[in-house]
């Protein structure tokens, strides 16, 4: 059994237990869906797993009720965190979506020496940011949502992580392809690159130089790049 309809909620699904769902939900299942009383969709959650799900209406309220596990390991076995130099206008939300899409863990918005665009309502920006990459998980069959985030890059702990990348252009050597390292960072810079003092400050951290090619990329082109490389 199949359901056409799969949806990210923000709970952790058990077989059995019942819940309401949110407004949002509940409105795009009765109102726009059109689904009558026991229809199935597939939710997942933040436990990482999938369920069918019967709904019911009750008044106002739509009912959901997980009753069969039906996850599928998707994710990939490196763990990516994008460290993103920040852009200007809608390109943090392409980056979000298409590389929600590849598999990537996190992401991490910081302000480069070259960023046009500063952090500005960070917290309304991460609400629009975790909602896209909710649509993008959806779309795509993963069963976990990315972790998103904005900092600055000298703050960034990367002791947890095996292996530490940035893309630096046609001198660094080429992006290996699914890396046997458990976690993974990559700093992709914003259009016109790094600056020199960042490559320093990266090369004094343990972060390896990558080129994606002698071509020119917008930022969103380049993390879907890597992510395409360390990842499928």
């Amino acid at each position: 059994m199949k359901s056409q309809y799969r949806f990210y909620v923000e709970r952790e699904l058990v077989s059995g237990c019942c819940f309401i769902a949110g407004p949002s939900l509940a409105y795009q299942l009765g109102r726009v869906l059109r689904l009558a009383g026991g229809d199935t969709v597939s939710l997942f959650g933040t436990n990482g797993r999938e369920f069918l799900a019967t709904v019911d209406f009750e008044g106002r309220d739509v009912t959901l009720t997980p009753f069969r596990d039906v996850t599928v390991p998707r994710e990939p076995a490196v763990r990516l965190t994008l460290l993103l130099a920040l852009s200007k206008g809608d390109k943090p939300e392409t980056q979000v979506q298409k590389c929600t899409e590849l598999g990537a863990a996190a992401f991490v918005f910081a302000p480069s020496r070259r960023s046009v665009a500063r952090p500005r309502d960070t917290e309304a920006r991460v609400k629009r940011l975790r909602r896209i990459a909710c649509e993008a998980a959806e779309q795509c069959g993963r069963v976990t949502v990315p972790d998103i985030s904005f900092g600055e890059l000298c703050d960034t702990d990367t002791a947890p992580y095996d292996l530490k990348l940035v893309c630096s252009g046609p001198s660094g050597r080429p992006v290996p392809r699914r890396p046997e390292a458990g976690a993974v960072i990559a700093a992709v810079g914003p259009e016109g690159g790094f600056c020199g003092e960042e490559l320093e400050y990266f090369a004094k951290r343990g972060f390896e130089e990558i080129s994606l090619g002698g071509l020119t990329l917008r930022s969103e082109t380049a993390a879907a790049a890597v992510c395409a490389c360390l990842l499928i």
